[in-house]
């Protein structure tokens, strides 16, 4: 497409080639020049005037740049920090599980090592020790709790207590 413009009070023709013709598409009138309007600036200057910043205006990117890095500063070491808060937790629930593991078998070895019957052979034999008659039982009324605390020596029935565990012997 080819333009022709001439500025000078007279009318424009825009013109566009088609082939090795040339015609006339629309004829554009004179524009009245303005006379007590604004000045227009020139580009250049226009552009110039863009690009310049104002002072408060690159002090508050300034502020808003230290802003963001020290956010995201702040967010990464805490995200560090949650991290590796999980790990030690991971860690640590590990071994939790591998105690209870051991604990567990320990239990297990002490109870299939030791016999009841043992014991109670053990208790009776060597021991002298018998199984409580009902003469033995002291019972003690208390329904307030589920269990009794001895603050003080039970009373008389502990002579006849033990003096029914010596007759035994």
């Amino acid at each position: 497409m080819a333009r022709r413009a001439v500025n000078e009070r007279k009318t424009i023709y825009r013109t566009e080639v088609q082939g090795n013709l040339a015609r006339n598409l629309h004829v554009v009138p004179n524009r009245p020049e303005k006379v007590n309007g604004p000045v227009e600036v020139p580009r250049r200057r226009r552009k110039q005037e863009r690009s310049t910043l104002s002072i408060p205006y690159c002090i508050f990117l300034a502020a808003a740049c230290v802003l963001t890095l020290s956010l995201g500063a702040y967010y990464l070491q805490m995200q560090a920090l949650s991290t590796s808060s999980q790990k030690k937790i991971a860690s640590l629930e590990s071994e939790l599980a591998e105690m209870k593991k051991v604990n567990a078998d320990e239990l297990n070895r002490i109870e299939s090592s030791v016999s009841l019957e043992e014991i109670r052979d053990i208790a009776m034999n060597e021991l002298g020790m018998v199984y409580a008659t009902q003469e033995n039982v002291v019972l003690y009324k208390n329904t307030t709790q589920n269990y009794v605390s001895q603050y003080n020596e039970v009373p008389q029935e502990e002579d006849s207590f033990i003096k029914g565990i010596i007759k035994s012997k």
